[in-house]
């Protein structure tokens, strides 16, 4: 999605060519499953007064495909991308989940997560579960919290601690963190009593000691970390790249993210050399 002077008009492809023009829209999301939540507007004086996004935005959301086709009206308060052939929308204040037809699956719901591995997060009566895509409630709502899964296991909440449970609802990793973040490539981010952050497995063993201040998840086998500044760790939490920078990010397609002085950002290779000098 594209916003020429802050105002969304429409969508470009890969070669920057215009392929979706302004449909009224107030505001969108990127595409994904071929499908893009956009705000619409839904009559003539519908105006943005200046606005650019948030709730106080008119028009409501509904769903183009990629010849800018409106194929679920626009009739939500509020929409997210579909995941496995589901999407989060909400009206009313309160959440469901949609088909891409636009029909409601199941119950509605205060809080709502997105579909992975068949499951999705659901608040209910302040407490977490988890619903199949029948929209029946597979895992009862018992946690603190609970987020999506990733690599089919389940970040949850219990009286204040943090663990994983797995697709069937059973614990995996006991709750025993302080706070913990996703599973990628097989390790976790997890925060210890001491405040530092570490990684743990799959069967929750401590497999790079809790010594970092922060951590980001690990893409193409290195991981942000920083001890004062941020640099980059392998596996087995040896820094690669020297902590050096005032901030870092993930690495895709090769290269990373950082900034240095005033927050002005570049990118890094895997050997810490800018490919892109920060601007």
């Amino acid at each position: 999605e594209v916003y020429p002077q802050s105002k969304i008009k429409g969508f470009i492809d890969l070669t920057g060519k215009q392929t979706i023009a302004d449909q009224n829209f107030f505001d969108a999301k990127p595409f994904l499953e071929d499908l893009a939540p956009v705000r619409i507007r839904t009559n003539e004086n519908q105006s943005d007064n200046g606005r650019t996004s948030g709730d106080s935005l008119p028009g409501k959301w509904g769903y183009i495909n990629k010849a800018g086709k409106i194929v679920i009206a626009p009739q939500f308060d509020d929409a997210n991308q579909f995941h496995q052939g589901r999407a989060a929308t909400k009206l009313d204040k309160q959440w469901f989940f949609i088909d891409r037809h636009g029909e409601q699956i199941g119950e509605k719901y205060q809080a709502v997560g997105a579909f992975t591995a068949d499951l999705a997060p659901v608040q209910v009566d302040k407490k977490w579960g988890y619903v199949a895509k029948d929209g029946k409630l597979k895992i009862a709502a018992q946690f603190d919290e609970a987020d999506d899964y990733s690599e089919d296991l389940a970040r949850i909440k219990i009286d204040g601690k943090c663990g994983f449970i797995d697709p069937s609802g059973e614990v995996a990793i006991k709750p025993d963190y302080q706070s913990a973040d996703h599973f990628s490539e097989g390790l976790c981010a997890t925060q210890m009593p001491n405040g530092k952050w570490g990684f743990i497995d799959k069967t929750g063993a401590l497999v790079i000691e809790a010594q970092f201040d922060d951590v980001q998840e690990f893409s193409e086998g290195l991981a942000a970390a920083r001890k004062d500044k941020w640099g980059f760790i392998d596996k087995s939490g040896k820094f690669v790249i020297e902590p050096q920078f005032d901030d870092a990010r993930r690495f895709a397609e090769g290269l990373a993210p950082v900034a240095t002085g005033h927050l002005r950002w570049g990118f890094v290779d895997k050997t810490g050399a800018f490919k892109i000098e920060p601007k």
